[in-house]
């Protein structure tokens, strides 16, 4: 596997939290699935220990893995 396999969603997702942060978006949330919670958690993302009670039913319908993963922004704010 070559240093750059995977660069091109790196790239993608640092783009997307770079807005965030320029948009000043306290937080960003994802549902994680196919075990890719350690990949979420590079970027600052981690499981949210209680998701909101109107997506725990969804959660339940992606994969047995399914993680809700919150970042929050501490640069939002300024």
């Amino acid at each position: 596997v070559s240093a750059a396999h995977g660069q091109g969603v790196r790239d993608l997702v640092e783009a997307a939290l770079e807005l965030a942060r320029v948009l000043k978006l306290p937080c960003q949330a994802l549902v994680a699935v196919h075990r890719s919670q350690p990949f979420w958690a590079r970027f600052g993302f981690e499981e949210a220990t209680a998701p909101p009670a109107s997506l725990v039913k969804k959660l339940a319908e992606y994969s047995p893995d399914a993680t809700y993963m919150i970042r929050l922004d501490m640069f939002a704010q300024s």
